[in-house]
């Protein structure tokens, strides 16, 4: 009966609004013609239509509010077909807010897994509080996370096929009367296909920081929960990045090239490089004597290549190869976003275990997997700077 009534209050405030813009319309009609008489009556209708709107809002908001209340459980109650163990099933109890979810995680971590109460439990673990993983999120403009460049999406099965438009260079062709429509030769979407991977981690803790209530464990949880899950996306977006065939360059001129013809100019680019990479290109100077780089209060490095904002990773997430004279700095220069997909499963769920006889914590689990767009979108580039010009 309560969802009854806000369905049928919402109906009624269409119905009013619609009603409230028809008059606005006849109103202005009747005034355009001269007839006053009859705008000034209308004026009169929509001024009523208008506090009948304002009241009526007032009134679903309140019913909203209401249904969007929950009612507090008693943690003492047992309830109907709940295992002794603790563990409960998300549909089954109601919590206060997001802070008691958090609160009960802490809990999990205190009693070292034994105490799951009020928590969303699955086979293997906990699912980590909205909360928690929230501050995850958040934390991410702190730190590198490559994944905000790239196409992300949330996916419901293990594997399956996700269809991207690209980029076409076909055209409409003229048709005659009732001539066969000309075919397409361009394929209009690229399938890109995924398969979620279980990837796993350990966050180590021990006896004096569970025991210890001075300090925030929880704090400290999300720090390397944050770390974990920055890390691994990271790390896969540059192994799918730098799985794209490799292009030579040695100068200034070669990278101009490479930008100037070998990448769409309506291409979002921005430029990936590592500290090597980095540190050549920043040292380049034109026959004028002025550096390449030019500043950019936008990219995340403070520099932009070629009106492109530069990224820097460190050069263990991307490392240079060979040495000496054979040594080639890796750049990733275009469209991230046309060029990676990350394709996200499930929640982060945790699971208390004993690692070894000396350590025991959490064992986290993320599902996710990392796959390549289009080739053509990005262009993986090696540096030799000893033959810079």
């Amino acid at each position: 009966m309560f969802k009854d009534k806000i369905e049928k209050l919402k109906k009624e405030l269409k119905t009013t609004r619609e009603s409230f813009n028809t008059k606005i319309t006849e109103a202005r009609e009747k005034a355009d013609s001269g007839d006053i008489d009859a705008a000034e009556k209308l004026k009169s209708e929509i001024d009523a239509l208008k506090e009948t709107l304002s009241a009526k809002q007032k009134e679903l908001d309140t019913l909203v509010e209401l249904g969007e209340l929950e009612t507090i459980s008693d943690p003492s109650e047992k309830r109907e077909g709940e295992e002794d163990s603790g563990e409960r099933s998300k549909d089954k109890h109601n919590i206060l807010d997001n802070k008691n979810k958090v609160d009960d995680f802490e809990n999990y971590i205190r009693s070292k897994g034994a105490e799951t109460r009020d928590l969303t439990t699955t086979n293997t673990g906990v699912v980590v509080p909205v909360d928690v993983t929230n501050t995850v999120k958040e934390l991410k403009q702190q730190e590198l996370d490559l994944s905000k460049y790239a196409t992300v999406e949330s996916v419901g099965t293990k594997s399956g096929k996700f269809p991207i438009a690209k980029r076409i260079s076909s055209t409409l062709a003229t048709k005659e009367e009732l001539a066969e429509i000309a075919k397409v030769d361009d394929e209009t979407f690229i399938e890109v296909e995924w398969d979620v991977k279980t990837r796993s981690g350990q966050i180590v803790l021990s006896d004096e920081l569970i025991e210890d209530s001075a300090i925030d464990i929880k704090a400290y949880v999300k720090k390397q929960l944050n770390r974990m899950v920055l890390n691994t996306k990271n790390t896969n977006i540059i192994k799918v990045l730098t799985s794209l065939p490799p292009v030579s360059a040695k100068n200034t001129d070669d990278l101009k090239k490479i930008v100037n013809t070998q990448l769409d100019p309506a291409l979002n680019k921005v430029v990936i490089a590592n500290q090597d990479a980095f540190n050549w290109l920043d040292t380049l100077k034109d026959a004028d004597g002025r550096y390449l780089l030019q500043p950019d209060l936008t990219a995340p490095s403070g520099k932009s290549l070629f009106s492109h904002p530069i990224q820097v990773v460190s050069n263990t997430l991307m490392p240079s190869k060979g040495t000496g004279a054979s040594l080639k700095h890796p750049v990733i220069i275009g469209d991230i976003e046309e060029t990676v997909a990350v394709f996200n499963r499930s929640e982060i769920v945790v699971d208390w275990e004993k690692f070894d006889h000396y350590s025991q914590g959490l064992a986290v689990t993320v599902r996710n997997d990392f796959q390549k767009i289009d080739a053509d979108a990005s262009r993986h580039i090696e540096i030799s700077p000893e033959a810079a010009s």
